[in-house]
């Protein structure tokens, strides 16, 4: 079930009047809620496959148990338990075998791993079954997340649910706007990146350039698309999710870019893999080689093919030499200038871009042969397709907006809708996402993750 199906507002629609009645007649009885949210992301789940249900069921189970032990042991045996079940489904034949992978498996391991590591740290309070499995399953953010930290999580379930007209008004215009995210604009894309890359041999390098460029949007508006809609979900709710993105291709390096791109992707590798590791510690072998390890690990997550592992190690290689050069720069006490860090924007989206070539090609070679005529500026069909030039405005307008209002970091516009004019400005928005949106059906990016 996706995030904008009939079902799925079916279902938000009575967990929105559900906890309504709750917090009205029976606020402090807080286990009703956390059962009341339970069953009703295990219905989410199971809508979905029953199957995915069972397994994150289990996979709360073991979780439960071993963090509610003492001994840190049982903590670093469930990690175990985890990173195997992980690792199975993501990387075992699923045709072979006749699995079906459960929805959001990256995610809830990835949840569940955190909550025993921060166990074993003394960073986390042991929680009941429910806690657990509420945690794990929270439908919002379930499928492509973010990733939430457990005692995050916790604090928020164990007060009662405060549902206002604000809440809703401000997440009800968060989820549309990354409703218009994700149909008007990426799904759009979608169709020109999708018969490029079929293809690849019959397009130009310069319709190749296009392309690049509207793959690096559409990832964007896809991804950030699905976590505006899962946070204005959580806030319609009376939760607040993390913010996953702030602006990514503002950045002015590759350092800046993953804290601004997958927020919590990258501090849980900051977290959980990157400082384990040693981080910087230990001197600055140990450092590069931690580095390196933990993005070859960040795009091994992301598939078992040699696609995602070298996007993973080169985006390591460049995050190594920023390091170097930015502590080179700083012993000599050099500070860029505007239109040097223009250029640096400029040149950090154009590797960025690139490396993506690897993210969405099915293989090395098709990446080799992608890579190949968009730097000979090979022949071929020239298609300047009008989507992709109306998503670059879009990402151009709005980036002015965010620099000029908000120093580059991201914001959510909220229209005061008991003002006429903003309640007329937000039906003309819908008007557009109705009209404008893409009807032929492309699935989240990140879901297959």
């Amino acid at each position: 079930m996706s995030l904008f199906s009939l079902y799925f507002y079916a279902l938000f629609a009575f967990v929105l009047f559900g906890l309504l009645l709750l917090s009205k007649f029976a606020p402090s009885k807080l286990h009703l809620q956390r059962w009341f949210l339970l069953l009703a992301s295990l219905a989410f789940i199971a809508f979905a496959s029953w199957k995915s249900a069972v397994v994150i069921l289990l996979v709360s189970a073991v979780t439960w148990f071993c963090g509610s032990r003492k001994s840190r042991h049982f903590q670093y045996a469930g990690i175990v338990i985890l990173v195997f079940v992980l690792c199975f489904y993501k990387y075992a034949d699923a045709r072979t075998l006749s699995v079906i992978v459960p929805i959001g498996v990256s995610f809830f391991t990835f949840n569940a791993i955190s909550y025993l590591a921060d166990v074993a740290k003394g960073e986390a309070v042991r929680a009941d079954f429910v806690h657990v499995a509420l945690y794990l399953s929270f439908f919002p953010r379930l499928a492509s997340g973010p990733l939430q930290k457990a005692s995050d999580f916790f604090s928020q379930i164990d007060e009662n649910r405060v549902i206002t007209k604000e809440k809703l008004s401000a997440g009800m215009q968060i989820y549309f706007w990354g409703l218009f995210k994700k149909l008007v604009l990426a799904d759009r894309l979608s169709v020109f990146v999708n018969e490029v890359y079929a293809t690849p041999a019959a397009f130009s390098g310069l319709s190749m350039l296009l392309a690049l460029v509207s793959y690096s949007l559409q990832i964007y508006f896809d991804f950030s698309g699905y976590s505006d809609m899962a946070i204005g979900v959580g806030k319609c709710l009376g939760f607040e999710l993390p913010v996953n993105f702030s602006m990514p291709y503002l950045s002015q390096n590759v350092t800046e870019f993953w804290r601004r791109w997958h927020i919590s992707l990258s501090t849980w590798i900051r977290n959980y893999i990157y400082i384990p590791l040693g981080g910087n510690r230990k001197g600055k072998v140990r450092q590069g080689t931690n580095l390196l390890v933990a993005m070859t690990l960040c795009g091994l997550w992301h598939g078992a093919s040699w696609n995602f592992v070298l996007w993973g190690f080169l985006h390591g290689v460049a995050l190594l030499a920023h390091k170097r050069f930015s502590s080179w720069r700083k012993k000599r006490g050099r500070d860029g200038s505007s239109m040097g860090k223009v250029i640096s924007v400029l040149l950090t989206f154009a590797f960025v871009s690139l490396l993506w070539v690897l993210f969405r090609a099915e293989n090395l070679q098709e990446a080799i042969a992608i890579y190949q005529r968009l730097f000979m500026l090979s022949a071929g069909l020239h298609q300047p397709y009008l989507w992709s030039f109306i998503a670059i405005a879009v990402f151009v307008i709005t980036s002015v907006i965010v620099i000029i209002r908000n120093e580059g970091k991201a914001f959510y516009p909220i229209l005061d809708l008991s003002r006429f004019t903003h309640l007329t400005a937000f039906f003309v928005f819908l008007g557009l996402l109705f009209g404008l949106c893409y009807t032929g059906g492309s699935p989240f990016i990140y879901g297959a993750f």
